[in-house]
């Protein structure tokens, strides 16, 4: 067994040109040998690169097979790898990819450990003269190849160094695209040296420029950040005059930031008038001030021709003449019109929709009308009139039954029949049975006579006629608890009195919950449970369903909102 102790061979043992190196019991030993694990060596004058093999002979094959069986039992290096023998399976490692090689020694016997990009490997068994000779001339073929392999790419490796350099006082904002162009380059200068350099090439001049691309590569992004970092602040010292003159007042810290990170794409969010105009005027004279662009590069738009105007005003009275003459300002639309002129030869007549609010609205309506044959459309349509025809709150977020009631007025639910309903989920299950082609009344008064002195008749939310059911809709929510301006005793008396009147009569209610549309299954449960009680569902034809939102008026509110859409 090879114990854990035992000695490194430095990287700078001295090696002669032209000869191989080796103890002297190990050149006593030289000659050809024809049995496995004999040694052999050779040296290529040339290139000054010694080959080399070593191996177990004797008991130490026989022993090491067993004790060691994972071990290599011979090594091998040459100009470009160490090659390792297990049994009949050769490993090869590149003399790139090695990290160090260290000699553990024995009392018989010594092995060598190594490093490597990809973990370790042990050769065992070998005779002292020889474990050394062969970490010595690993030593020396490392340091040719890295001599060689630096060489080569020396050119590739001083380019990148001295863009890297520039991170810490970078000359400009280093966009995401520059950035991924510079990691490549460093990658692929870097990719064959996956190991560790010797120790003898530390302060070579080679190794510097490699040493600055691993390090740069370890943690990339944080660099970038970094050296943005600096050349936002640098900027902001270097042109504060600048900022403080191009608008009629300084800009704001803000403002600045927004003209001096000059990403590949900047969104700038900000609310009216809080100088989103002047930012962009900033931005086109700063670009000019520092020389990175010529007036004829920038295109400034806007949406109105107010706007427009304002702004072309502005770029010549901040930026000059010259620079106004230069540069485009145009609106969204000048500039289509304007591409489409010089790709077609002549620029198009617009629309009548594109002018004319009411041609818009009709245009629409022809569209919408003639999709609705289409199943996914027409789905989407029902599901806007039957759910979000006002914008939903629940009983349960308000607090007095007067606040509950501002709502309803102000956004009259009504159903797709023409009801009006008590609440917006009321309302969802009521269009949905006129749209499924489900006959209903809503709150018919109940066929057998409740009324008494202190109360009035039953009047339980829908009947439908065809089938004899009836249908209530309860606003709990999952805990079973009632809106804050509901009395939840009194309401769950009048739930358990319904409950018991149904039961008694033996007619049949369908009972729906608040917690149900809360979490999204209202309609998909109510339909279920329609199912379950012999209820066929026959969807009414499209036409007849966008013919009765016509009559009430539904389909221009609609429209308009499409065309808000549109014209945003």
């Amino acid at each position: 067994m090879v114990p854990d102790s035992g000695i490194v061979v430095a990287d700078n043992a001295p090696v002669a040109h032209g000869e191989t190196v080796m103890s002297k019991k190990a050149k006593a030993k030289t000659g050809p040998r024809e049995e496995a694990g004999k040694k052999s060596r050779s040296m290529d004058a040339s290139e000054a690169v010694v080959r080399l093999t070593v191996g177990r002979t004797g008991l130490a094959s026989l022993l090491f097979a067993v004790l060691r069986p994972k071990d290599a039992r011979a090594a091998a290096v040459n100009t470009n790898a160490l090659r390792l023998t297990h049994g009949s399976r050769y490993t090869k490692i590149p003399l790139g990819d090695i990290v160090a090689a260290k000699v553990k020694t024995g009392r018989h016997w010594c092995g060598i450990r190594f490093r490597h990009a990809a973990g370790e490997a042990f050769v065992s068994g070998l005779s002292r003269d020889d474990a050394r000779a062969f970490a010595e001339a690993l030593v020396t073929a490392r340091v040719h190849w890295w001599r060689r392999a630096l060489a080569a790419r020396i050119a590739t490796l001083r380019s990148v160094h001295d863009r890297l350099v520039q991170f810490a006082n970078p000359p400009e904002y280093m966009t995401r695209s520059v950035f991924r162009e510079l990691r490549r380059d460093a990658e692929k200068a870097a990719d064959q040296f996956a190991g560790r350099w010797p120790n003898t090439l530390s302060n070579a001049p080679e190794i510097r420029p490699l040493r600055t691309i691993l390090d740069f590569l370890k943690d990339a992004d944080r660099l970038r950040t970094k050296a943005n970092g600096a050349f936002v602040a640098n900027e902001l010292t270097r042109l504060r005059e600048f900022f403080d003159r191009i608008e009629a007042r300084p800009l704001t810290d803000e403002q600045r930031r927004a003209v001096v990170v000059d990403e590949d794409r900047n969104l700038v969010v900000a609310a009216a008038g809080s100088g989103k105009t002047s930012v962009i005027v900033a931005k086109a004279g700063w670009l000019l001030h520092r020389g990175y662009r010529r007036p004829s590069e920038l295109l400034l738009l806007a949406f109105a021709k107010d706007a427009r105007n304002e702004m072309e005003v502005r770029v010549r009275e901040r930026l000059g003449d010259e620079a106004a003459a230069g540069m485009t300002v145009r609106t969204f639309h000048s500039l289509g019109m304007a591409i489409i002129g010089e790709a077609e030869g002549r620029r198009p007549a617009l629309a009548k929709a594109a002018e004319d609010e009411k041609a818009l609205i009709d245009l629409l309506k022809s569209i919408v009308a003639g999709l609705a044959a289409e199943r996914k459309f027409w789905g989407f349509l029902l599901e806007w009139f039957q759910s979000q025809f006002a914008p939903y709150r629940s009983e349960h977020d308000f607090r007095s039954q007067g606040e509950y009631w501002d709502y309803v007025r102000r956004h009259e639910i009504r159903s797709l029949k023409g009801e009006k309903v008590k609440s917006y989920e009321e309302c969802e299950i009521a269009n949905f049975l006129y749209l499924n082609g489900v006959p209903y009344e809503y709150e018919r008064v109940y066929e057998h006579d409740t009324a008494t002195p202190e109360k009035g008749p039953y009047q339980p939310d829908f009947y439908l006629p065809a089938a004899g059911i009836y249908i209530e809709h309860f606003g709990l929510n999952a805990s079973g608890d009632t809106a804050p301006h509901i009395p939840r005793e009194k309401y769950l008396d009048s739930m358990e009195w319904k409950l018991r009147t149904h039961a008694a009569h033996g007619t049949i209610l369908i009972e729906t919950f608040s917690h149900e549309h809360a979490a999204g299954r209202l309609i998909e449960n109510l339909a279920a449970k329609l199912r379950d009680s012999g209820v066929t569902l026959s969807p009414i034809p499209p036409a007849e369903v966008f013919a009765v939102l016509e009559r009430q008026g539904k389909i221009d509110p609609f429209m308009r909102l499409l065309a808000t859409f549109l014209k945003h």
